[in-house]
């Protein structure tokens, strides 16, 4: 009687190991795990603060980080490159809702870093922020 108690119990612990594997592991449609995407949620939350203090100093960060989640995402859904420009050039036409805004948010970010003296407006930071966000929810990270 202790014996089947006892593999019970120890098959009763693998099931719920292998269930808990294949869901850490389980992918979206563009092959994001769900540990990558509780990474980009962790981020996204602290993008969204950046935004909420009104800072233009934490508009810039916002910016830059939100790149970066995006860059994660199509690391992590499996888009070859060195880049992350490279990156968004093997993104199939037709996954991302509006390609040309992805693409303006890297540029600006780009600028961000490359030109120390840019300025950022709120606006511009809301929106660059928002392509972003789109970007993310079109991978099925957010």
């Amino acid at each position: 009687m202790i014996e089947a108690g006892l593999f019970l119990a120890l098959l009763i612990l693998l099931g719920g190991s292998a269930l808990l594997f294949i869901e850490r592991h389980r992918r979206t449609k563009h092959g994001l795990t769900a540990e990558a995407r509780s990474r980009i949620h962790v981020g996204w939350h602290a993008i969204m603060a950046h935004i909420a203090a009104g800072k233009p100093s934490r508009y810039r960060q916002a910016v830059i980080e939100a790149d970066t989640l995006v860059d994660f995402a199509l690391k992590k859904a499996g888009y070859p490159g060195a880049t992350m420009g490279e990156r968004l050039r093997a993104v199939p036409k037709g996954t991302f809702r509006d390609t040309n805004a992805v693409w303006a948010a890297h540029k600006v970010r780009n600028e961000l870093v490359h030109e120390l003296d840019k300025e950022l407006l709120a606006a511009e930071a809301k929106q660059m922020v928002k392509n972003f966000e789109q970007a993310l929810h079109d991978l099925g990270a957010l």
